[in-house]
């Protein structure tokens, strides 16, 4: 779903200067995920990544660490970029306690972009599930 914040006082498209359309484009605007894949984690059936991103950019991301439980897959933390109201540059984490989902945390090291934080997401996950857990 693609959806943005409008404003009864908005100027019309053609009127605003671009740089204004760049940065409420990046603020306000929520891109759908389209393209999503599951990576079992090495060692286990009953935990797994599952990596979410938009194809359009700027591009938004979620990286989920799964596990199987009798409810079926639950989520216990998430890695992300995907916020109406942030920039799409702040990239941070959240954890679910009892199937709630916390506050934002940052994430445990420094990233240069978003494919750098994804990659480096997704090594941290599977290297940590059984703490993360």
């Amino acid at each position: 779903m693609i959806w943005a914040a409008r404003s009864a006082r908005s100027q019309s498209l053609a009127s605003r200067p671009a740089g204004r359309l760049l940065r409420d484009a990046v603020r306000f605007t929520a891109l759908k995920k389209d393209r999503e894949s599951v990576h079992p984690v090495a060692g286990t059936e009953d935990v797994q990544i599952l990596y979410r991103r938009s194809s359009a950019r700027p591009v938004e991301y979620a990286v989920l660490l799964q596990v199987r439980t009798a409810k079926g897959w639950e989520t216990r933390i998430v890695a992300d970029n995907s916020h109406a109201d942030r920039h799409v540059d702040e990239h941070h984490c959240h954890r679910y306690l009892a199937g709630e989902k916390q506050p934002a945390e940052p994430l445990p090291f420094e990233v240069a972009g978003t494919n750098d934080a994804v990659a480096k997401i997704i090594r941290w996950l599977a290297d940590n599930w059984r703490e993360l857990t």
